[in-house]
């Protein structure tokens, strides 16, 4: 897995993650992979903030639903008050749809919304007036 990130992309990955399966075997099996590969492991715990690379952060995601509005998730998350230590860690899942995606994901349309927030002016403008800024896992 290791290998094929680094001839794609050039170089390593930044982290390994994973929540789509909350297994203690599937976990197990990540940082394994992480320690492996000499990569950080960010664990995922909905109920806590979790450490990673010397931050602690909370991840928020929102259940799939038809009147699914990432706006208001990030609106909601950006209103939630956490301690001055933690980093909300709004977990988003857009990215390349192929024919193997569409067939077992229940994120398609949750996940072009997301996309479509993420890069949206409308976003930005709600970030620049709640005082709030992205940060990139690399860079914590």
């Amino acid at each position: 897995m290791g290998e094929d990130v680094t001839r794609l992309t050039g170089k390593k990955p930044d982290y390994f993650e994973g929540h789509a399966v909350a297994s203690p075997t599937f976990f197990r099996a990540m940082r394994d992979v992480a320690r492996q590969y000499e990569c950080d492991y960010l664990e995922m715990k909905w109920a806590e903030a979790v450490p990673f690379k010397g931050a602690r952060l909370q991840g928020v995601m929102a259940a799939p639903s038809p009147d699914y509005d990432p706006y208001e998730l990030l609106r909601q998350t950006l209103e939630t008050s956490l301690s001055e230590d933690v980093i909300p860690m709004l977990i988003l899942h857009p990215g390349f749809i192929d024919l193997p995606l569409v067939q077992a994901s229940s994120l398609l349309k949750p996940g072009i919304l997301e996309a479509d927030m993420a890069s949206s002016q409308k976003a930005k403008e709600l970030l620049r007036r709640c005082d709030a800024q992205v940060v990139a896992y690399h860079e914590l």
